[in-house]
């Protein structure tokens, strides 16, 4: 795991190394690990030291269940991308209120000007009015969650061939699921905050899949002990002003409860949406 999830300013390659990989055209795979958190098939055989092509589809595989890494389906990538959350670069700014600091451009939405300004529009709306879906862990937020369940997104988000290409960094990401339905996720030390459009029919699915995906962490990460509760914020509201599961479904609060919410016996329950997206791999060994 060293060999690939590591440090890009304490882990330097060898000069030795460095010369194998201009050879070998990889320069510009580690730049995009470093920079972007993606790693290609083929600089993970080189990492791995050429390794045998089943020990390296062991190792992906191993990453798959375990969350620490996910298909990159995006971009139209002609060969096989990877990417590998624990690898995500800050911006080059620090805040205790990233919220407040929405700045498009150090988000990484540099490339168009509209698509920037409709994000930032979103965003900057769902952060002033909008009720989040919130991941609360009490006194701190445990190392590797958030991460983990950026795979989970990432990994659905890319059986929709409509998605576009998520944000992502270490303390907020923005993920699509299909041309329009998509999240805001923001990691705070406590929590994890997820935001969805009002309009957003889709909504209800995150809570069941994203509640499903934490049983399973807690199975397995924490001998079943329960890590997190889930709650409801309304935007203006303090923390102590939640809302749990059940109070929030009676209430119908939307955009996490509304119409078409998903009920039990129709079929339609968390593990089936998983099956659905194709994400099944992630977690059954968790």
């Amino acid at each position: 795991l060293a060999k690939l999830i590591r440090d890009d300013k304490y882990h330097q390659f060898t000069k030795s190394e460095q010369a194998e990989m201009e050879k070998l055209g990889l320069a510009e795979d580690i730049k995009r690990m470093n920079e972007h958190a993606l790693v290609s098939q083929d600089l993970i055989y080189f990492l791995f030291g050429h390794s045998h092509d089943d020990d390296v589809q062991f190792f992906l595989d191993f990453g798959r269940r375990m969350l620490l890494l996910s298909d990159w389906k995006f971009d139209n990538q002609q060969e096989r991308m990877y990417l590998v959350p624990s690898l995500l670069q800050q911006p080059a700014f620090k805040s205790s209120r990233i919220s407040k600091l929405w700045k498009p451009k150090l988000w990484g939405y540099s490339s168009a000007k509209d698509e920037a300004t409709e994000m930032s529009t979103k965003v900057s709306f769902l952060l002033k009015f909008g009720v989040a879906f919130v991941l609360d862990f009490g006194e701190t937020l445990p190392v590797g969650i958030y991460e983990r369940i950026i795979c989970v997104a990432v990994g659905m988000s890319g059986e929709d061939g409509n998605s576009r290409t998520p944000v992502l960094n270490p303390s907020r990401s923005d993920i699509w699921f299909g041309a329009v339905s998509f999240l805001h996720i923001e990691k705070g030390k406590k929590s994890i905050h997820m935001y969805a459009l009002p309009e957003d029919d889709s909504a209800h699915r995150y809570v069941y899949v994203f509640k499903s995906i934490m049983r399973k962490i807690e199975t397995s990460l924490f001998k079943g002990k329960s890590v997190a509760e889930i709650r409801f914020q309304v935007a203006g509201e303090s923390a102590e002003e939640r809302y749990s599961f059940e109070e929030a479904r009676k209430m119908k609060l939307q955009p996490w409860f509304a119409k078409g919410e998903l009920e039990r016996g129709t079929g339609n329950t968390a593990e089936s949406i998983i099956t659905k997206n194709d994400v099944e791999n992630f977690i059954q060994d968790l």
